[in-house]
């Protein structure tokens, strides 16, 4: 009896807490049916973008769910997301803790807005273009670790490789490191395994909370989890201080404003957040989507012979494969795009309104989260026909010898916001990809079992270990 009366006095006490809880202004959008409390939160499961792609097609393009505490908008229609991309009041950042290396202290690029955003953004974006901090030429700097991945799996000798991201990330990393830092280190340096392996531990940590856990912040206190960025940033100071950053530091140097985001000591957390941001969207992620190419090349043989073929038609197989090649491969372009298309993150980067704004007659408050959901925007089976089968035809010509501009392919997003790392991370795609297809023939491990496609999860999905072969081609 008296265990039942306790239990009737919570349910009475909730009720009458959300009942004199004073109402905020609801958005008015369609929506899944929520817990109270957890809202949708658990109702999203092991593929959140999977979920929601199946309420965008049911709810349509715009429409809102409550993810514990919050009430966030998603958005699944090309059209819609290019023009709230656009606008000035959605470019705010929703900040995501578990890519923050500071407690309560937000730097970088990828989690902050405002002038600070814009800043430092802008110095980035300077930075890339100027081709590796003007101490020599990007594409110099990625084929010396094209050539030394090169030389490690020809010394393979077309043994199996067990997992051959690990190969990719190692070579990847040290490249974005070569051109953010101006040093590289070999691939079997302690110090660069080190880095490329918390790296890629922290982005699959954070894929594992992309359901309730990573916006029900709450339920972190009651379910444990690793803090896999803040191993991440540790090594990373550590190599700060191997290799300072000169072009960053003589910026903070000749910085005399004191409201200016390069002044002071404070300069330099922006200056680790700034690299850290860098690496976790650059290296990790380009290591996967090499991998997945590889993935796809094993199901489809015949994608690499019409690979190599191109390539020999352009280089004469007399030298290696150059980023002024582009405009003679057609087919290698379409390659890349249908790559993006399958394989980036399949939720771009959580936006949040700055302001009260309306947008097509529905009225969303400061503050609310904005989703965008990617993979669907890249798998609608209303723009794309067949979304899940890899055909980089669908970027040709009838006749296979332009590449097709396609609106609907975003995988970097569109915007104030849109990624600034795209052109660097297009071209180490490049010309990792198609060198090492013009080296060598790639198959798979004959006593292997076959290719599971289902991805792992992490901030972009990676492909589960696999067993493929190298064997050196006599060109």
């Amino acid at each position: 009896m008296f265990s039942i009366t306790i239990w009737i006095f919570i349910v009475v006490a909730v009720l009458a807490y959300f009942a004199l809880k004073p109402k905020k202004r609801s958005i008015n959008l369609p929506g899944p049916w929520g817990l109270p409390i957890v809202g949708n939160a658990f109702q999203i499961g092991k593929w959140m973008h999977i979920t929601m792609g199946k309420w965008g097609m049911k709810y349509g393009p715009l429409y809102k769910v409550k993810l514990g505490p919050l009430e966030a908008v998603v958005i699944s229609d090309h059209q819609v997301a290019k023009e709230m991309l656009a606008m000035d009041a959605f470019v705010g950042r929703a900040m995501m803790k578990e890519f923050t290396l500071y407690e309560k202290e937000v730097v970088g690029i990828v989690n902050t807005e405002g002038e600070l955003w814009e800043q430092q953004r802008r110095f980035v974006v300077r930075q890339l273009r100027d081709f590796g901090f003007g101490k020599t030429s990007m594409e110099s700097i990625i084929m010396e670790e094209v050539n030394e991945l090169g030389n490690k799996l020809a010394e393979l000798k077309g043994e199996p490789i067990s997992n051959v991201k690990t190969f990719l990330s190692l070579a990847t990393v040290n490249s974005l490191w070569s051109i953010v830092a101006g040093t590289r280190y070999s691939l079997d340096d302690p110090k660069l395994r080190d880095l490329a392996h918390r790296l890629s531990g922290a982005f699959t940590e954070v894929g594992k909370n992309t359901g309730a856990l990573f916006f029900v912040k709450w339920l972190k206190h009651i379910v444990p989890e690793s803090c896999a960025t803040i191993v991440f940033g540790e090594c990373l100071q550590i190599w700060l201080h191997l290799d300072f950053i000169d072009v960053y530091l003589k910026e903070v140097k000749s910085t005399n404003d004191p409201s200016s985001s390069f002044y002071g000591a404070a300069a330099e957390k922006q200056l680790i957040g700034v690299v850290a941001d860098l690496f976790q969207a650059g290296a990790d992620s380009t290591a996967s989507t090499l991998s997945w190419a590889i993935v796809h090349i094993l199901n489809n043989p015949e994608i690499l012979r019409k690979l190599q073929a191109e390539i020999k038609e352009v280089t004469g197989n007399s030298r290696p494969v150059s980023l002024s090649d582009r405009p003679k491969m057609p087919y290698s372009l379409a390659m890349i795009n249908e790559m993006l298309r399958l394989t980036l993150a399949p939720l771009g980067a959580p936006h949040s309104v700055i302001k009260d704004t309306e947008y097509r007659g529905v009225f969303l408050p400061k503050g609310t989260l904005l989703l965008f959901n990617l993979h669907f925007l890249h798998h609608d089976p209303r723009v794309w026909g067949d979304p899940d089968n890899f055909r980089p035809e669908r970027f040709l010509t009838p006749d296979e010898k332009s590449v097709v501009k396609n609106e609907y392919l975003n995988p970097f997003m569109v915007g104030r916001r849109q990624c600034p790392g795209e052109t660097l991370a297009r071209d180490t795609l490049f010309l990792f990809l198609f060198n090492l297809v013009q080296k060598f023939d790639i198959s798979k491990d004959p006593s292997s079992s076959e290719l599971d496609l289902e991805p792992e999860t992490g901030f972009a999905l990676q492909p589960k270990p696999y067993n493929v072969i190298f064997r050196e081609r006599k060109l």
